[in-house]
């Protein structure tokens, strides 16, 4: 367990969560703005070198995000470290199951997140990259502080 909100827990991935993961991202609305996952065999493969390079090595990155109480896989979120970003910057992305949107949950996760950021990783720098046209990242980034820059990193403005 990496943290707790008032409805959510963060933790990291294991490989017995492939399936919970498959299912968080089955969904046409989650892989509009963000990239679909791989073909089972190279998806596992990418998740054991996340787990044993990221996460072993950096100690973050993105994790899963369960319901407090049922422990229902809800969403991914966290902090991810770019080697071309300064040493106090980290990137902030996450994902909610479409059908626990709009019930603050990402707002109460990402605050957790930012919270987190600082304190613990003692981050000073956070920045989002979220397209434009994804209207409620948009919304929900203006709502915990950020602004929107004119850089772009492919096709996805940059918040900071």
């Amino acid at each position: 367990m990496i943290l707790e909100t008032r409805r959510c827990i963060l933790r990291e991935f294991t490989m017995d969560d492939l399936d919970a993961l498959y299912r968080l991202y089955e969904h046409p609305d989650i892989t509009r703005f963000v990239e679909p996952l791989y073909s089972r065999e190279k998806e596992e493969e990418y998740e054991r070198k996340y787990i044993r390079y990221v996460y072993g090595k950096i100690g973050y990155g993105m994790w899963l995000v369960t319901d407090r109480d049922s422990g229902e896989v809800i969403g991914r979120a966290g902090l991810e470290y770019h080697e071309e970003d300064p040493c106090d910057t980290v990137e902030l992305g996450y994902i909610v199951d479409v059908h626990r949107q709009r019930q603050g949950i990402a707002t109460e996760v990402c605050r957790a997140l930012l919270e987190y950021a600082g304190k613990v990783l003692k981050k000073s720098r956070v920045y989002a990259c979220v397209h434009p046209e994804n209207e409620a990242s948009n919304r929900l980034l203006k709502r915990l502080g950020f602004h929107p820059t004119e850089e772009f990193r492919e096709r996805e403005r940059v918040w900071r």
